[in-house]
């Protein structure tokens, strides 16, 4: 598949496109993410919670998600809690197995770059 390079871009990062649009990098990492994250969501909390933040407003959902990617971040690498209302099980999310599938993702996507 070829990579959604600009030829004027110079050696800038190929992120363009919208994340709307699975077949740029940009598409490509934020399908990844919305799937892992949900899934991650789905297994971890309860099933009236996980409805109510997942599948009832899509401004809260995509809050979640990115949520759900702060906590790995923020508590991995910087040793920072975030707060959220409801409060998650972060220990859970943070060492989920679907994490793996997220860094195969980005590696494999930045190695295309």
């Amino acid at each position: 598949r070829a990579l959604p390079f600009d030829e004027n871009s110079h050696g800038k990062m190929p992120w363009g496109g919208r994340a709307n649009q699975r077949d740029t990098l940009h598409g490509e990492l934020n399908w990844a993410l919305t799937s892992i994250t949900d899934a991650i969501a789905f297994d971890l909390l309860p099933a009236d919670t996980f409805t109510k933040l997942y599948r009832q407003d899509v401004l809260v959902a995509s809050l979640f998600r990115n949520f759900l990617l702060a906590i790995r971040i923020f508590k991995s690498s910087l040793n920072l809690k975030p707060v959220s209302v409801p409060e998650v099980p972060q220990e859970l999310i943070l060492h989920h197995r679907l994490w793996k599938s997220w860094d195969l993702v980005v590696d494999g996507t930045l190695q295309r770059v």
